[in-house]
């Protein structure tokens, strides 16, 4: 009696300290996730959600299944939220506009919204955190399970993705669970594990499509406990119930009716898998990714005492005699697998449901039997303590984290973007600095789907690529007395740009602040470097009011300033003022006559786009017909180097070389229009008007007839061949 009375006492005790573990984990959720504003998924993701519960109709971000963004948007159901579904964006399936509408031009606050859409999120993490407890506690003992969910509850990758309204949380509680059931049904049979295997399993393929995972992962352990043990034959009989359950729960979350969906999205998943997605790694950029990027990223974003602790349960594997440590051990490799042979790498997040099984590995370390008891006790109070502090100190930038191999969260941007550092989260941070700072003018690159309008941040925009473009179109004060430039990391990579090189003038500059790590603050207010290189950015990139606003705020900083009076040439030639044009470009000559400006484009690649190319051939065609010849071939050799493959402006270098008599130099610059444009009918017609004057006769009937295979009605040559053919048989 007296025994089971301390059993008692002891249980009591130990689920003291899960619930003070899981509270502890709450507090941290909770009181970090009002410290962020709307990550980039997350309003599609509720929007989606409370679309399901309202209409019933899955049109919405089918390239995810429907359950968690359904459990996100339980609790809003209370606050009764409006549901755009007069918007166009509803009609057409346009889920980012839609989730535009739903968060920011809701009766219902913003900030409400997300608050309580995450809820949701934080308390299935604290489910999945008493399931580790309970499977550590049923492999090893309870100190091994109270230091597993030690290990959770204070993990900066599992917080970050606790909190959030998106998937990855629920694929890893739920690939969890699906694989502790499993366990559970080979060890003990029975109908009530039979169910909750097969309900486990269809929760997990409702919350991710990458959750499919788990059947090879369910073969391999079959296979490898059939192998170690020879299961019972009417098992197959079992995981097939299991399949049938898993996929009527699958139907449920669908409704029976938009079953179809789950197809669909999956095919879309697998085919971004195998198409590729842009990734940076270590400086470098790739549209197929790396096999070693999630070993990298696992590295640099593990705390360093976890990756000790895995040296140490390997170095101690066999003296553990742990009986059923693959079930933990194939889940990690075969989810590490999958995710290194994904051509789509753009976080640790596709990893994070190895993090649960690890945690449980590395506890059963507390369990091993040693003479050495105080140097094992000092190993993991010193590993706990140093795991305890790098979590602390990351609060509340959790998405940020970045172990000491690197230097921390400072350094972290220098090797992994996109969810690993930069995931839209920090705009709420900014604001507030802002605010700090007395709401100087600012100029700002967010990448992200929250909304500066909504926190009341007035800016100028930099030019780059949103799910949600936001076309902010103030333009700062000519002559203010701060400026800053706040930038996003994955902008400042330019990551989804053709020029990887972008900002690499702003990288070099010094930082004034980082908001959570994620946006980058410089101040700009006299740095005439950085406003050269906005006014070029701007031009020609086709922001022309913000452009001119650069120019004339270098001409306050540097009268003399060659970009901005160039500038200002090329914006006078769009709005087709050609001599105010003129007198700024002889401006540029007069101070730096070799002038050319950087070659900014965010947001195509090639010519043709660029605001530059057609600014310069105006100017130079303005010479050319004011028969300023030689200013003109100046300005056709600028345009070829800023763009060497231009064969327009070879070809136009070519008439221009003809026109002042220079015939040698015109047939190069045609020859050169041919090579570059093999297709070019003006160039061939050029060149054989060319060789008419030096009555080469087989020459020009060879251009000739070359202009009409290309272009069969070119009049010209047409009306032009027949001459030069009798005068060729003549020669001859």
């Amino acid at each position: 009696m007296q025994t089971d009375k301390k059993l008692i006492q002891t249980e009591f005790k130990i689920y003291l300290v899960i619930f003070f573990l899981l509270g502890i984990f709450f507090v941290q959720a909770v009181t970090s996730l009002k410290e962020k504003s709307l990550t980039s998924d997350e309003g599609v993701h509720l929007a989606a959600g409370y679309s399901y519960l309202k209409t019933g109709d899955y049109r919405m971000n089918i390239e995810h299944p429907p359950l968690m963004k359904m459990l996100n948007a339980l609790p809003i159901l209370f606050l009764n939220p409006s549901l755009p579904l007069e918007h166009f964006s509803w009609r057409e399936a346009r889920e980012w506009r839609f989730s535009e509408e739903f968060v920011y031009r809701n009766r219902i606050d913003a900030d409400k919204l997300l608050f309580w859409g995450r809820i949701p999120t934080v308390l299935l993490a604290m489910f999945l955190g008493f399931f580790i407890f309970k499977w550590t506690k049923e492999l090893y003992d309870s100190k091994s399970a109270i230091f597993a969910l030690f290990l959770y509850v204070f993990c900066p990758n599992i917080l970050a993705h606790s909190q959030l309204v998106t998937t990855d949380l629920a694929a890893s509680c739920f690939i969890f669970l699906s694989i502790y059931s499993f366990w559970k049904l080979l060890r003990e049979g029975n109908k009530f594990n039979l169910i909750f295997a097969g309900m486990s399993l269809g929760l997990a393929l409702a919350s991710k499509f990458t959750t499919v995972i788990l059947f090879p992962i369910y073969f391999v352990i079959y296979f490898y406990f059939w192998f170690k043990n020879k299961v019972r034959k009417n098992f197959l009989r079992g995981f097939i119930l299991v399949f049938f359950l898993a996929m009527l729960i699958l139907i449920i979350t669908y409704r029976f009716t938009s079953f179809e969906n789950y197809f669909i999205g999956l095919k879309r998943i697998i085919s971004e898998a195998t198409s590729g997605h842009t990734s940076f790694l270590l400086g470098k950029y790739s549209n197929t990714g790396w096999w070693y990027y999630y070993l990298v990223a696992f590295l640099l974003k593990t705390p360093i005492s976890i990756i000790v602790l895995l040296i140490f349960y390997f170095l101690l594997r066999k003296k553990l005699s742990l009986k059923d440590d693959y079930f933990l051990l194939i889940p990690i490799i075969l989810i590490f697998l999958n995710a290194s042979l994904s051509k789509k790498q753009i976080g640790l997040r596709y990893i994070l449901p190895v993090y649960p099984f690890l945690f449980i590995l590395l506890s059963s370390v507390v369990k091993y039997q040693t003479k050495k008891v105080l140097l094992k006790f000092v190993l993991i109070f010193l590993t706990g303590i140093w795991y305890l502090i790098s979590s602390l100190r990351i609060y509340p930038h959790y998405l940020a984290y970045f172990n000491e191999f690197v230097g921390g969260p400072d350094n972290g941007w220098k090797y992994l973007a996109d969810s690993n550092i930069d995931w839209g989260q920090d705009l709420k941070g900014l604001k507030k600095y802002l605010e700090e700072e007395g709401n100087p003018e600012i100029l700002l690159g967010y990448f992200g789907s929250a909304n500066p309008d909504y926190y009341k941040i007035e800016y100028q925009k930099l030019p780059f690529y949103v799910a949600v473009p936001r076309m902010s179109r103030k333009i700062n004060l000519l002559n203010p007395q701060k400026e800053l430039l706040a930038i996003s990391v994955n902008i400042l990579h330019s990551i989804y740009s053709p020029d990887r090189n972008l900002f690499d003038w702003l990288k070099k500059k010094k930082l004034i602040k980082k908001i959570g790590y994620s946006i980058f603050v410089y101040n700009v207010t006299t740095d005439i470097d950085a406003h050269e290189n906005l006014a070029e950015f701007y031009l020609n990139n086709g922001y022309l009011n913000e452009a001119k606003r650069e120019a004339e705020r270098l001409l306050i900083l540097q009268s003399d300033n060659p970009v901005a009076h160039f500038t200002l040439s090329c914006l006078y030639v769009i709005e087709g003022k050609e001599e105010t044009a003129l007198l700024e470009y002889e401006k540029v000559e007069k101070i730096n006559p070799n002038f050319l400006p950087q070659r900014y484009y965010y947001f195509q690649e090639g010519n043709q786009g660029e605001l530059y190319y057609r600014s310069l051939f105006t100017l130079a065609a303005i010479y050319f017909r004011k028969s300023n010849y030689e200013r003109t071939i100046h300005l056709y050799e600028k345009i070829i180097k800023l763009y060497s493959d231009s064969a327009d402006a070879y070809n136009n270098l070519g008439v221009v070389y003809e026109k002042m008599g220079k015939n040698e130099e015109a047939r190069q610059s045609y020859q050169r229009t041919i090579q570059l444009r093999p297709d070019f009918a003006d160039a061939y017609y050029n060149l054989g008007v060319l060789y008419w004057k030096k009555n080469e006769w087989d020459l020009v009937v060879k251009n000739f007839l070359e202009v009409l295979r290309i272009n069969p009605n070119h009049q010209e040559a047409k009306k032009y061949l027949s001459f030069a053919q009798e005068k060729l048989n003549k020669s001859q």
